[in-house]
């Protein structure tokens, strides 16, 4: 196992690691298939003291150039259990959830959690997003979750995105953080490239919080902080690959541009064999993933 500077070596495994594909899940449920052959803003029953529209039904998608599903008007959207897919490979700019203004919400209220974001989408599962919070990303995407710096993210958390079958998932959470209380924690990311790539933010206090997240596949890195602006980076794990099986691939499981960040506590290349689970003192559970 190697470890980074500012990560740590003690500490023993304490949770299953090969729990991992658990969580979120809930025995699948048959639902009302509606097409988006166009995109469908706001869909679902609306709820004017939140301000959410809850899915009724499954939706999926067979075009590629426009979203399954746009959150418009900085409304939310529970996906209360259902699914939206789309069978064909999107472009690169497509996504299947579109959030069109800034501070709306993703989130399935389901319990147990069922709803999930799939297909063979060549672009973004949910892009643009304010807050993401327990959905679960299956199939082929180049982006899981994104953010543009002209939408920014305040939540992405207790999120499992994960392919299935021959799928691939090329970059598992790649956002502009709000602000320094902003939050990336409890996400499960299992991914050919990077699995969080995140700049740092401005003002006062030690800058947006990148934490307690599992970081699985990642070539050319599990946590990529880019610009000089702050971050915090601490009590995360990155598990498998031997970065040296992929020529040309990066050398870091946590890379950051500048100085200007807090890296501390992330436990690096723990392959599977030898990661019955993790940090002994306190031993964190990652509540919101198992």
């Amino acid at each position: 196992m190697r470890i980074n500077v500012g990560n740590r070596t003690r500490g023993r495994v304490v949770i299953a690691c090969t729990t991992i594909g658990l969580m979120l899940l809930g025995a699948a449920r048959a639902d009302a298939v509606t097409s988006c052959t166009s995109t469908v803003s706001n869909p679902g029953t609306y709820d004017a003291d939140t301000d959410t529209y809850a899915l009724q039904d499954d939706y999926s998608s067979a075009s590629y150039g426009s979203p399954c599903i746009t959150v418009t008007g900085g409304s939310n959207l529970d996906l209360d259990g259902h699914t939206v897919t789309r069978s064909v490979i999107g472009n690169v700019g497509s996504a299947l959830i579109d959030c069109t203004q800034v501070g709306s919400r993703v989130t399935d209220s389901s319990d147990p959690r069922t709803g999930d974001i799939e297909g063979t989408s060549g672009g973004y599962a949910i892009k643009n997003c304010e807050d993401v919070v327990g959905i679960r990303i299956s199939g082929t995407y180049t982006y899981g979750i994104y953010n543009s710096s002209s939408y920014k993210a305040n939540t992405i958390s207790e999120n499992h995105i994960e392919p299935d079958g021959t799928g691939t998932i090329t970059y598992g959470i790649d956002v502009v953080p709000l602000d320094n209380s902003s939050q990336i924690t409890n996400n499960l990311a299992v991914v050919t490239n990077v699995g969080i790539s995140v700049v740092g933010t401005t003002g006062a206090g030690s800058g947006a919080s990148v934490d307690h997240n599992i970081i699985r596949g990642a070539r050319y890195g599990g946590i990529v902080k880019t610009g000089t602006d702050k971050i915090r980076i601490r009590n995360n794990l990155m598990i498998e690959p031997d970065f040296d099986e992929y020529p040309g691939g990066g050398e870091a499981c946590v890379s950051i541009v500048s100085t200007n960040s807090t890296v501390n506590d992330n436990w690096c290349e723990c392959d599977v064999s030898d990661c019955e689970g993790l940090f002994e003192d306190p031993p964190y559970v990652f509540p919101g993933l198992f």
